[in-house]
């Protein structure tokens, strides 16, 4: 048992056990031993009837953007100026995607 990684050995682990990640690194397994977060997960899981990686991934998804939707309305203005002082007047563009980007939002 065990195989060959860079010259590495890696004996006791199989191939096929190695996560990467797209950019090229070993992904890190999130481990969470707390019976609430278990709770909540298995609620969300039963009523989106997704799995749970895709319920923490929405979940996680939902509370970043609800942190960024918080900065403050000076900072959301100024990247607003920004954009449209970089852009002149009568930019082409699609609009819609350049202020969802802006806002941190997804479709």
């Amino acid at each position: 048992m065990g195989f060959s990684l860079l010259g590495l050995s890696l004996q006791g682990y199989y191939e096929e056990d190695m996560i990467v990640s797209h950019e090229g690194y070993s992904a890190m397994p999130l481990y969470i031993k707390d019976p609430e977060v278990d709770k909540l997960a298995d609620e969300l899981i039963s009523l989106t009837k997704s799995s749970k990686v895709e319920a923490v991934k929405a979940a996680l998804k939902h509370e970043i953007a609800h942190h960024k939707r918080r900065f403050p309305m000076h900072e959301r203005l100024a990247k607003s100026l920004a954009m449209a002082r970089r852009a002149g007047p009568f930019a082409s563009g699609n609009h819609k995607m350049e202020t969802d980007e802006m806002w941190g939002e997804e479709d």
